[in-house]
Parts: structure tokens; sequence; C-alpha cells
């Protein structure tokens, strides 16, 4: 459920609900409460699941007060008796998250990370914002985050059905659009935002299946997340740049294997040769979108890849996954989808001849192999694309 539409159920729901968002890691579920906080001028208390050592961390510690019992009698003359005895009691010490004199946004997050025993203690407070006798102030609001347990992604408990009843769930999907709009005004570097509009499947872990896939099996294999790209890439990006690290070649290769750290290699390669591509004024999505290739533009791409084949590579990689984001257009047979295919035929033959052979091996032959619709679409739109893979195939005919 994207933001805008959850910004219109929490405002008819019942606040003494707790709300349970569902999302995967990364996606701006815990920053996002923050903004309401903020906007509902709560404030915000976070209590970590994870943290919990036992149901302790929720209900507090024992303590041993003096406590004077009365009680009456009444004697054989009908006379009442009062009575006192003191007596050492056991209470308990609330935790110092549970003692609020203000209404507050009460953030329980990752709840399914947490001991049993201690999501069990929960259900009192998830119910009706109060453990025996503390009572969060009239006005509070209570949240939860967690990542979903259904495909084994993440490691977490699964919460019983008395357990989510207590809750108005939710799955926390923000559209790429709002994240967009988002990062517009959040200092996110320009050409990770560009990147995105380009590639939106880039942004989140599981839109990619073959990022995923390359990942598959592998230990502590990275893949690209809002979080990632706003606070480590977007980050690394502008103090590199601040130091004029990213204009040599050797910077560049300190940019990919720096950035694969931050959201995976397979991210990491297309981001860089976006950003490269960028800095040459040659933007794939504009030129593999343009509505007329001129002779300057074409002879600029020959000029910047001349000498360099794995940059030439990469640009045609980054204007074919323009095609396969916008797969639609170009299996429909629009005129968008000739115009495309076109462009990528005029760019490709532009190229020296040892970039043209990478480019139609690597990237076009490759993807026919694999059978991905976007390669068979445009040989579909243009069929000279067979001859082109025939000549890259065979040294003969080169």
């Amino acid at each position: 459920m994207n933001i805008k539409t959850l910004n219109v159920i929490l405002k008819y729901a019942n606040p003494k609900r707790s709300v349970m968002l569902k999302g995967w890691h990364g996606i701006g579920k815990t920053e996002w409460v923050e903004h309401l906080a903020a906007e509902w001028g709560l404030k915000l208390v976070i209590w970590h699941a994870s943290h919990a050592a036992d149901a302790g961390d929720i209900t507090g510690l024992p303590k041993s007060i003096k406590e004077k019992i009365i009680w009456y009698t009444t004697d054989e003359n009908g006379q009442r008796i009062k009575h006192e005895e003191e007596h050492e009691v056991t209470v308990m010490c609330p935790p110092r998250w549970m003692l609020q004199k203000e209404p507050v946004l009460l953030l329980l997050d990752e709840i399914n990370r947490g001991l049993s025993m201690a999501m069990n203690a929960l259900m009192q407070l998830t119910n009706s914002q109060e453990y025996d006798d503390i009572k969060l102030p009239e006005g509070s609001r209570i949240f939860s985050c967690i990542n979903p347990d259904e495909d084994g992604s993440y490691d977490v408990s699964r919460l019983d059905a008395a357990q989510i009843s207590r809750f108005d769930v939710y799955d926390f999907t923000p559209t790429v659009e709002e994240w967009i709009e988002w990062a517009r005004t959040h200092g996110v570097h320009k050409s990770i935002i560009d990147f995105i509009v380009a590639h939106p499947r880039y942004l989140d872990p599981y839109t990619n299946d073959d990022l995923v896939h390359s990942v598959n099996g592998k230990d502590c294999a990275k893949l690209p997340d809002r979080r990632a790209w706003t606070t480590a890439v977007s980050v690394f990006v502008t103090n590199g740049e601040r130091d004029h690290l990213f204009e040599t070649p050797q910077g560049l290769t300190i940019m990919v294997q720096g950035i694969a750290g931050m959201v995976g290699n397979g991210a990491a390669d297309m981001y860089v040769d976006f950003y490269a591509n960028s800095k040459n004024a040659l933007n794939p999505v504009k030129i593999i979108t343009a509505k007329e290739l001129d002779d300057g533009t074409l002879a600029k791409i020959k000029e910047v890849f001349s000498n360099d084949v794995t940059a030439g590579l990469g640009f045609i990689k980054s204007c074919t996954m323009y095609l396969e984001d916008n797969l639609s257009e170009l299996l429909n047979k629009t005129n968008n989808g000739k115009l495309w295919s076109e462009n990528l035929y005029e760019i490709i033959n532009c190229l020296t001849p040892d970039c043209k052979v990478t480019a139609v091996s690597d990237v076009i032959y490759a993807a026919v192999t694999e059978r991905k619709a976007w390669a068979k679409g445009v040989i579909t739109l243009k069929p000279e694309f067979k001859e082109l893979i025939r000549e890259a195939r065979n040294p003969l005919i080169r």
C-alpha cells in the first residue's frame, strides 16, 4: 500500500488501535513513522524488540516495598475495630520507556524478532495502551514495523492470530514515484535520483529477478534498497566528488568497488555506468528515447567509447535496461518501441568495430540466448539485428 493511501486510512481509523507496517528492509518504514510523529506533534519513543532479554524489559523488574494493610472487624458489642499491619510486598518497577507524561507515538520496532515471552507481554499494551496500572497518556499512538516472513527471506518469528488481532496490519509499499519525490527534497544525490527514474527496478531488493538470482546461495550478498541508496551511496558519491575522486578511470573503479559493498555488484555496475555516461553528456535514457539521433550525438558516442570498450558496453547495457523496464510498450509494437529499437541499432552501429562486436555478442546475443523478452522485441521490430548478431558471431564475415 502506498503512502498516499495510508495517510487517508489513518485519518479516519480509530486512533486507539495499534498499527503494524509490514515491508522489506530499508523501504522506509521507521522513517515514515518518525515523520508521522512530527506531523502529529507526538514525542517519538522507540522500543526495539530484538533488544529485549525477557518479559521484564516490558513489564519492568520487581522491587520490594513496605505496604500497610488495613482491615476492620466487629467486636461482640458491635463496635468496628481497625487493624493495621505492615508487610513487605513485591511490585513492578516499570521501564523508563513506559513512564510518559505527554502523548507519544510508541514504535515497537521489529517485534517479530523478539523473544516469545516478550511478545506475549506486549499483548495487553497493544490492545489497550496500558500494562497493569501503567497507561500511556491520552492521545498516544502505537505503531509496529516488521519484515514479512512469507518467503523465508528474513530470520523472524511468525506472530500468532491473537497477537495479530491487536493490530491493523498494512503492507508498506511506497511507490517509486513517492520515493523520488521524497529524495528530491532530502538531499539525495541527483545522479541517484536520475538513475532510479531511468531504472526503477534497482530501487528495492526484490524487484529485480536478475539481481536476486545472482546472489542466491551467497553469504552476506548485498541487494539494493532505499536506505542504502540514501544513507550510503548518496553520501559516498557526494564526498568523493568533493575531492574529485571519480574523474579518472581509476576513480570510477574505486566507485564501483565502494558502491558494490552498499547495494551489490549488479546495481553498482549499472549505476556507475550511468554516472559516467551522464558526466560525458551521454544520458542513455535520453538517447535511446530521442525522436531523432543527430550526427553530432552519434559522433560523440563514437568519440567517448572509441578507446574504452568497457564503458561502451556499459552504455549499451544501460540502454537495454531501459527497454526491459518498459517492456509493455516494446512488446506491443508501439511507435515508441519501434523508435527505441531503431535508436539502439544506430547506437551500436556507430561504435568502433571492437566495441560493436562486444556489444552485440555480450548484450544482444546473450539476451537472445537467455530468452529475454526485450531482445525478442527489438529483433521483431528491427530485423536487421539478426545480421548484426550473425556478423558478431562469425569472425570470417568480419
